[in-house]
């Protein structure tokens, strides 16, 4: 009998492993997962340049491409430790690719694409969700250094 309750003890732990294993299998991937957007700012090209850059810095973007004169930044910003999907295996990361041009006297346009990618374990980095709300965000943020 001790046996026999060892063997249905042991089944029900294997089950509930068998579960949780179905509970980390990776996410599907989404069509809409870029989202690009524009904004225009009254100031000067330096004054929204710098509200721009001062945005990402507060955000902890790290910015691997940042060139002025042609208006281009492109940044990173790992989200691992603020979603807790590293415990599960997933590495999420949000790609921001922001434009800056004179648009006008005293007004510049800002258009920034945002991108959010997932990766599970050692699998290539894939979309996940729709970013928009991100880069909404970010033009606040640069609308608030602007002023």
């Amino acid at each position: 009998m001790r046996i026999r309750q060892r063997y249905v003890g042991a089944a029900w732990i294997l089950f509930a492993l068998w579960l949780m294993n179905g509970c980390i299998t990776p996410m599907p991937e989404t069509t809409t997962a870029s989202s690009q957007q524009s904004r225009a700012y009254m100031g000067t090209y330096d004054k929204v340049w710098g509200a721009v850059i001062a945005a990402l810095q507060n955000e902890d973007i790290n910015m691997n491409a940042v060139d002025k004169n042609a208006g281009i930044v492109n940044g990173i910003k790992n989200l691992d430790a603020a979603t807790g999907d590293i415990l599960l295996g997933y590495s999420t990361r949000i790609l921001v690719n922001i434009t800056v041009q004179q648009a006008g006297d005293h007004q510049v346009k800002v258009a920034i694409r945002s991108r959010e990618e997932r990766k599970y374990k050692n699998r290539d980095w894939r979309p996940a969700r729709d970013a928009s709300t991100y880069a909404e965000a970010l033009y606040t943020k640069i609308g608030a250094n602007v002023l």
